[in-house]
């Protein structure tokens, strides 16, 4: 049977009568569509014509030409499995934030292969992204025992919340002769699920029986054992890699082998050396960045963004703080649907409603600014960039786009956000849209420290030496702490799960810094790419010596061994920890004079006015609504 290639356009329409036709017809020569693998040809023709008049009739309008694209991508091969077509449009429209019609992608696929536990998975996932648990749910309770989908129904039935699953999934994941996907997330379910002892005993069994082999590999491993809490464990997989002394790794974790040297007096006076030149240097030779300092016009702010993901929105807290300190009239709107939206679990039209709430609150409020959280690539959910445009001409307040992370991985969000963006607000003074091939946008950013003087931590009785609170989501910084962990050094982690336990909100944040006597920060993400972090000025506020990784980010906010003790090894941290403990009152100093630094350079007040003050600047380089 031969099938035309169906091309976009006004004659799909009179294709559909066929496509339907011939969908009934390959139903019955296949008893009810299962036994698809039988006629190529014909099943090639049958799904694209499917595919076609559902992208015509259902998909979102804003996105057929895309997905047209990849259907005719698909048709240019005949060697490509039907399976390649569904997944790559289901991918398509989650990326474009088209959730609704995901489900409905699948749905049209199930009439096709009705009962294919292999799609049920994949409706209950679409069904999960939307929050409706019930029918996810149901989807999988279509997947039979002993089918080769089964292991991915369990996975999901456990993300589900039954914990259950996890008796049927260890046994059969460690039955398996190479590591897949799967065995990574039944890890981070059992986690989540509170089952970290098994979760232990799952990644030691497979370990002993199959030892890791490659970089990856063992990158992958050795942060599972971070993640289960077996420092010792994850230290012996990462010794393996920084033997291979690749740049890639060392450019980021610095080299290690494998031993700390001991703490000596040439070590401490060497240390010693540094800092005094450091306090040695008059202040007009420290790091600075200069922010503006005079009065604030009486302007009204709201900050947009979310509410939260896996903690509350730091920033929105910093700022809403410092606009307190500072007087501004300030107000917050914090929704997960409209900003980061991906992380919502609802339908699309909860979604434009929720946008729809955010417009009518902007219309009520009138702020003069809006400081927009675009830390997030735009797609058809949630804010865009053109309505926000056409919301602030028609509105008259003047758009900042604030990047929290200003890396080369969030370089496609800056750029969307920045051709309708009046003030681009990044907190560091080396982000990638300062290159010259972006020179276009340069007038629009501000560079500065969040506001970070509302916190303190006068008085406080620090009990704990060197302390690293942050995600442990980035392989290289397991490297680190997997040292430091199993060193003979007070050294606490707060990491993984027990992040949302012990520091759930700012408060307990700020009471874990002011405890620390020191606070360590790693700034690398690549081997040459770092980035100023929210630990920086935190730590500082809060009084404690920070031990920064050596980079320019920091350096030109802050002097290195006046204001914090910069590193580039681990051995690094370990002696600067021990120097610390070692020099109770020079540690005091160096925080009180940070502190004082930020005081005079970087408090609420010049921030303000630093941001405020950007609110009659005309934005150059903006594109039209």
């Amino acid at each position: 049977m031969v099938v035309p290639v169906l091309n976009r356009g006004s004659r799909m329409r009179s294709l559909l009568p066929m496509v339907v036709g011939m969908t009934g017809w390959f139903w019955r020569f296949h008893g009810g569509g299962r036994n698809l693998v039988n006629s190529p040809d014909a099943e090639r023709g049958l799904h694209g014509a499917v595919m076609a008049g559902w992208i015509e009739e259902q998909a979102p309008e804003p996105i057929q030409s895309l997905l047209f694209d990849l259907l005719d991508t698909w048709q240019s091969d005949p060697e490509r499995p039907t399976s390649l077509l569904w997944h790559s449009i289901a991918q398509a429209l989650v990326a474009e934030g088209c959730f609704d019609a995901e489900v409905a992608c699948w749905e049209a696929l199930s009439g096709l292969a009705a009962g294919e536990p292999a799609v049920l998975c994949r409706l209950a996932e679409a069904h999960g992204r939307r929050g409706d648990t019930a029918a996810a749910r149901a989807a999988l309770a279509g997947v039979p025992p002993h089918h080769p989908s089964r292991v991915q129904s369990l996975l999901l039935r456990m993300e589900l919340g039954e914990s259950s699953c996890a008796d049927e999934l260890i046994p059969a994941l460690l039955a398996r002769p190479a590591w897949e996907p799967a065995h990574h997330q039944l890890v981070r379910r059992l986690v989540a699920a509170g089952m970290a002892a098994r979760a232990s005993g799952f990644l030691a069994a497979w370990t002993a029986a199959r030892p890791a082999d490659g970089v990856g590999m063992l990158l992958e491993l050795g942060w599972l054992a971070m993640h289960v809490g077996d420092a010792a464990a994850a230290r012996d997989l990462f010794q393996r890699l920084w033997a291979l002394n690749d740049p890639d790794i060392t450019g980021v974790a610095g080299c290690f082998d494998g031993s700390i040297p001991p703490y000596t007096p040439e070590v401490e006076a060497s240390i010693l050396a540094r800092v005094e030149a450091a306090f040695a240097l008059p202040e007009s030779g420290l790091a600075r960045v200069t922010l503006a300092d005079g009065p604030l016009p009486s302007l009204k702010v709201m900050f947009v963004g979310f509410e939260r993901l896996a903690l509350p929105n730091d920033l929105a807290e910093h700022f809403r703080r410092a606009a307190q300190a500072a007087g501004v009239d300030f107000s917050l709107y914090l929704d997960n649907a409209i900003v980061f939206s991906h992380e919502f679990r609802g339908g699309d039209d909860a979604v434009r409603d929720r946008v729809a709430a955010f417009e009518a609150a902007l219309d009520e409020r009138r702020p003069d600014m809006v400081i927009l959280d675009s830390a997030y690539m735009p797609s058809q959910r949630g804010l865009r960039p053109e309505r926000m445009r056409d919301l602030a001409d028609r509105l008259g307040f003047h758009l900042v786009c604030m990047m929290r992370d200003a890396l080369d991985s969030t370089l496609p969000y800056l750029l969307a956000w920045a051709p309708v963006a009046d003030t681009i607000l990044t907190y560091d003074p080396h982000c990638a849209l300062l290159r010259p091939d972006h020179a276009a946008f340069h007038s629009k950013v501000l560079v500065t420290l969040p506001p970070a003087q509302h916190l303190s931590a006068e008085g406080a009785n620090r009990d704990m030496g060197l302390l690293f609170v942050g995600a442990n989501t980035y392989g290289v910084r397991n490297m680190l702490l997997s040292v430091l962990m199993t060193e003979d050094i007070p050294f606490t982690a707060i990491i993984g799960e027990r992040r949302a336990v012990e520091t759930p909100d700012m408060d307990s944040y700020a009471t874990a810094l002011g405890r620390a006597r020191a606070v360590l920060n790693v700034a690398a993400h690549s081997r040459s790419e770092f980035l100023v972090t929210g630990r920086v000025f935190e730590s500082i506020a809060c009084g404690a010596v920070l031990l920064e990784q050596d980079n320019a980010g920091t350096a030109s906010f802050f002097t290195p061994w006046r204001h914090y003790l910069p590193w580039t090894h681990v051995a690094d941290i370990v002696q600067l920890c021990r120097f610390v403990e070692r020099n109770p009152d020079l540690a005091a100093r160096m925080a009180a004079e940070a502190r004082g630094w930020l005081d005079r350079n970087y408090d609420c007040r010049r921030f303000w006015a630093s941001l405020l003050g950007r609110h009659h600047v005309p934005a150059k380089g903006r594109s039209p609504a």
